[in-house]
């Protein structure tokens, strides 16, 4: 993750590091909205 970053940090922005974080954001929304529907109100 720290690789990632680093490289967007400098300015670089790459494709690579792009859909790495956002398919980690799609990844915990979807946790997220899995455990939410999972509660029983």
């Amino acid at each position: 993750m720290n690789a990632h970053y680093v490289s967007m940090s400098r300015g670089v922005i790459d494709t690579r590091d792009v859909v790495y974080f956002v398919t980690l954001i799609a990844f915990f929304n979807l946790l997220s909205k899995l455990v939410l529907e999972s509660r029983k109100w």
